[in-house]
C-alpha cells in the first residue's frame, strides 16, 4: 500500500482545529520570527495595601526630581518636604518589606528618634551622583573625585532669584569613599645613561651620551578627597522649610562645583598623569530640582505613620 504524504497546510490547519478544541491551552505563550516570546508575568507578592500606600505616596516626591549628564556624571535630586516624615517612611517601608511586622518595625523605628533629631523641622534635598561607565577597559577605570566641603562648597543650593540657601548633610554620603590621593606626574633626574655612541675619531670605543639622563617617578603628597567608584553616591541635605514655602515657588536650583574626573591606571589611589592622561575639572553645572506636585503637603498615609512612630511606647 502506497503511503502518501499529508501537505503542510493541511497538517497546519489540523493543528490550529485541536488547538482550539482544546481550549487553545497552547496560546499562553506566543512566537514570531523575529520577536521575542511573550511570557506571561507572575503575580506580584502579597503586599501590606497600608504599605504599598505609603510607598506610592513616597514616589510622589521620589519621581519629581531632576536630572543632568555631564561628561558621564549623572546628578540626580528630589526634595522631601518633610525629612523627618521622609525618613520614618522610608525606612518603615524597607523593614516591612524585608519580613518586618509592623509592632517591631515601630519599636526600632522609636528608638532611632534621637539619632534623627537633625531632620526634625526641615526639608530634605536627596543627591544621586552615578558613574556611568566604571570600568573602561581591563586595566583604566573612570573615577571622580571631590577635594572641597561637600556641603559648603562641592553642592550649593540656590532659589529662582539666585539666593543661595543654607544646608548641612543629614549624616555621612553613602558610596561617597574619602580617600588619600597621590598623583604621579613629577620626576627626578639622575647621571646615568641609556645608550652609547661612538664618537668620529674615537673609532672602536664606545663612550657615554652626557645627554642621555635616567628618570624615576615621584609620587605627589597624598590629597584628601572623595572618590566616587562604580556605587550610586547618595548625600542627603537638609534645608529650612520656610526657604520653601514661600509663595510661588516651584523648584530650587543645584549646583556642583569642583568635581573632576579622572581615566587611566586607578590602584593604590593613584592618579597616573603620564601617556597624556589628565585629571580634569569637570566645571560649574547646573540643573532644576521641582517641589513635588502636591506641594509641600504631607500626605494622610505618611503623617500617620509618623504620628505613630512619634508616640510614647506603652
Amino acid at each position: 500500500m502506497k503511503t502518501h504524504e499529508v501537505p503542510p497546510r493541511v497538517r497546519a490547519l489540523v493543528a490550529l482545529l485541536l488547538g482550539a478544541a482544546a481550549g487553545v491551552a497552547t496560546a499562553d505563550v506566543e512566537k514570531r520570527p523575529g520577536a521575542p516570546a511573550v511570557v506571561p508575568q507572575a503575580p506580584a507578592k502579597n503586599e501590606d495595601p497600608a504599605v504599598r500606600r505609603l510607598a506610592l505616596r513616597l514616589a510622589d516626591w521620589e519621581k519629581a526630581e531632576g536630572r543632568m549628564t555631564v561628561d558621564g556624571l549623572t546628578a540626580r535630586a528630589f526634595i522631601a518636604p518633610d525629612a523627618l516624615a521622609y525618613r520614618i517612611a522610608s525606612t518603615y517601608v524597607r523593614l516591612r518589606r524585608g519580613g518586618m511586622m509592623h509592632g517591631p518595625a515601630v519599636t526600632r523605628l522609636r528608638a532611632s528618634l534621637p539619632r534623627w533629631k537633625r531632620y526634625d523641622g526641615r526639608s530634605l534635598l536627596r543627591v544621586s551622583l552615578h558613574n556611568s561607565k566604571f570600568e573602561i577597559g581591563k586595566k583604566d577605570r573612570r573615577v571622580y573625585t571631590q577635594t572641597r566641603n561637600l556641603a559648603r562648597d562641592a553642592i550649593v543650593v540656590r532659589t529662582g532669584k539666585k539666593t543661595r540657601l543654607g544646608t548641612k548633610l543629614g549624616g555621612s554620603p553613602a558610596n561617597l569613599r574619602v580617600a588619600s590621593l597621590r598623583v604621579k606626574k613629577f620626576w627626578t633626574t639622575a647621571d646615568g645613561f641609556t645608550r652609547r655612541f661612538t664618537p668620529r675619531r674615537e673609532r672602536g670605543r664606545l663612550v657615554r651620551d652626557p645627554s642621555s639622563i635616567g628618570r624615576k617617578a615621584v609620587l605627589s603628597r597624598p590629597v584628601k578627597a572623595l572618590v566616587l567608584e562604580d556605587k550610586p553616591a547618595e548625600v542627603e541635605l537638609l534645608l529650612t522649610r520656610k526657604h520653601l514655602e514661600k509663595r510661588g515657588r516651584t523648584a530650587v536650583g543645584l549646583e556642583l562645583h569642583g568635581w573632576k574626573t579622572y581615566e587611566g591606571p586607578w590602584k593604590g589611589d593613584v592618579i597616573d598623569l603620564n601617556e597624556r592622561r589628565e585629571w580634569k575639572e569637570l566645571g560649574t553645572f547646573a540643573l532644576k530640582v521641582p517641589l513635588p506636585p502636591g506641594g509641600l503637603v504631607v500626605s494622610p498615609e505618611i503623617r500617620a505613620i509618623v504620628e505613630q512612630v512619634r508616640m510614647p511606647a506603652r
